[in-house]
């Protein structure tokens, strides 16, 4: 019943639909042994362990977003970012290679995520300044 409120309010339906789907599937790979986890691209495996990791601690204490109530196992596993802008949005292969490694800032409407020695930052625009907040420091990400 819940998730059928949450859709009735949401501004975007399909895509919320499209995303519950990807993160539910995604969720049951993850956590699969054997063949079944071999289907999970490496790279989506190390955004979404990267997600957990910078995650808001409450919204993993309770099982769900704080901002927007969806469940965090299967939210951090669709391509979108959270609404509470804690990570940005999936990437390809190629554009997760760079941000990893600190070359490449990903835009997400007028907030901005990048790698700092070390440290992931979020940047918002707010008129003509920018702000700045750091959310995770001290992040080991294996190439």
């Amino acid at each position: 019943m819940k998730k059928i409120q949450q859709l009735k309010e949401s501004k975007n339906p399909l895509r919320d639909i499209i995303s519950f789907f990807e993160g539910n599937l995604r969720y049951k790979l993850y956590y699969s042994e054997g063949l079944l986890a071999y289907l999970m691209r490496e790279h989506i495996r190390e955004q979404i362990d990267f997600r957990i990791a910078v995650m808001n601690p409450k919204c993993y204490e309770e099982g769900q977003c704080v901002i927007c109530g969806c469940d965090t196992t299967a939210l951090q596993m669709a391509n979108r970012s959270c609404e509470g802008l804690e990570y940005p949005p999936l990437m390809s292969k190629d554009r997760w290679k760079k941000f990893k490694n600190e070359k490449l800032a990903v835009h997400n409407g007028s907030h901005s995520w990048h790698m700092y020695l070390g440290t992931l930052v979020r940047i918002t625009e707010v008129g003509n300044n920018f702000d700045f907040v750091e959310i995770k420091r001290n992040l080991c990400i294996e190439d």
